[in-house]
């Protein structure tokens, strides 16, 4: 069994990364709390640098929007295995030893909802119209 990781960002770039301890980090199925469904969530965290492997860790000390987006993509012998997103910020650096540790967040059916869950809407505030013509006949209709 080989294992590959991949960080890519927004604009599409792809970049392989070591992480030093993945062996020491488990996806574990959770329930979430008030839910009746389960997630394949992250248990642990990834450190990627140090003094011998500093390319990792100077990518990451490299991205100048702390809040940016990335997501990791691991793969299992070639295959799609499990992906997730932090950014930066999430992480903590270690300047002497040249590490920065994080834990990955999961993506998969309900990210959409971590992202957009509290967002409100008002459906009752704005009326929607559509206008046009058919026939030589102008219409509106109004909601």
């Amino acid at each position: 069994m080989t294992y590959e990781f991949y960080i890519s960002t927004a604009s599409s770039t792809s970049q392989q990364v070591y992480p030093l301890n993945w062996l020491e980090c488990t996806l574990v199925d959770e329930k979430e709390d008030n839910q009746v469904f389960y997630r394949r969530k992250f248990e642990g965290s990834l450190t990627f640098g140090g003094k011998k492997l500093c390319a990792d860790y100077n990518y990451f000390i490299g991205i100048a929007d702390p809040c940016e987006i990335l997501y990791l993509i691991i793969l299992l012998d070639g295959n799609s295995y499990w992906e997730g997103y932090f950014s930066t910020s999430m992480g903590e650096w270690d300047l002497d030893a040249q590490t920065f540790t994080v834990t990955p967040l999961p993506i998969d059916d309900y990210y959409d909802w971590d992202q957009n869950g509290d967002f409100e809407y008002n459906i009752l505030d704005a009326t929607p119209t559509t206008s046009g013509e058919c026939n030589g006949c102008s219409y509106t209709h109004k909601r």
